[in-house]
C-alpha cells in the first residue's frame, strides 16, 4: 500500500524547499505545512492558493501519494505515513533564523535589517526543539540533513543570511540552547 510522505521537522530547516523538491521529483501533491492551525501557539492564516494540482497529482492523491510536513507543536505524528526527519546540523543558525524571521516577518528574503532580539523570542523554538529531539531518539525514521541536500527542483533557494551580523545579541540567544 502506498503511504503519504511525512516530513517531521523544526522551523527554518529548509522543509518548504525540501517538500517542493520531493513533490516535483516524484510528481506528487505538496500539502506543505497542512496542520499549521492546529494546536500551535503562533497562529497564521492557512493559504492553499499555491496548491493547484495536475491531473496526475490528483490521481496520485487517490493512492495516498503526497507529501506534507509536521512540526512538533502541531500534533503527534500519526501512523501509516512514510516518515522521515529533516534536521539541520547547525542548530544555532536555525534558532537565529527562526527568531529573526519571527521578529522581522522576513521568511524567505535576503535580510539586511540589524536587530536586537527580545530574550524571550527563542523560548517557543527551544521548547519544541526538545520534543523534536525526543521523537528523533524514539523512532527509527530515516534522517535527512539540510546541509546535505541539493534542492534543485525547489522554487526556494537558501538566502545564506549571516544572522550573527544581523542580530546584535546573537550570543545571548544562542546561550539559551
Amino acid at each position: 500500500m502506498n503511504k503519504p510522505i511525512g516530513v517531521y521537522t523544526l522551523w527554518r530547516s529548509g522543509s518548504t524547499a525540501y517538500c517542493q523538491h520531493i513533490s516535483k521529483e516524484l510528481n506528487i501533491l505538496n500539502f506543505d505545512e497542512m496542520f499549521f492551525n492546529t494546536v500551535a501557539e503562533d497562529k497564521r492564516p492557512l493559504s492553499i492558493a499555491n496548491i493547484i494540482p495536475t491531473t496526475s497529482q490528483l490521481l496520485n492523491l487517490i493512492d495516498n501519494k503526497f507529501i506534507f510536513k509536521l512540526m512538533p507543536d502541531q500534533l503527534d505524528a500519526p501512523g501509516n505515513i512514510d516518515w522521515r526527519i529533516l534536521e539541520r546540523r547547525d542548530v544555532e543558525t536555525q534558532l537565529l533564523s527562526y527568531c529573526y524571521a519571527h521578529y522581522t516577518n522576513m521568511w524567505f528574503e535576503k535580510a539586511d535589517q540589524v536587530v536586537t532580539l527580545p530574550m524571550d523570542s527563542a523560548g517557543y523554538f527551544i521548547k519544541y526543539y526538545h520534543k523534536f529531539k525526543r521523537m528523533k531518539r524514539l523512532t527509527e525514521w530515516p534522517v535527512v540533513y539540510y546541509e546535505d541536500l541539493k534542492l534543485d527542483k525547489s522554487d526556494l533557494q537558501a538566502t545564506n543570511n549571516d544572522y550573527k551580523s544581523l542580530i546584535l545579541n546573537y550570543k545571548d540567544i544562542i546561550s539559551l540552547l
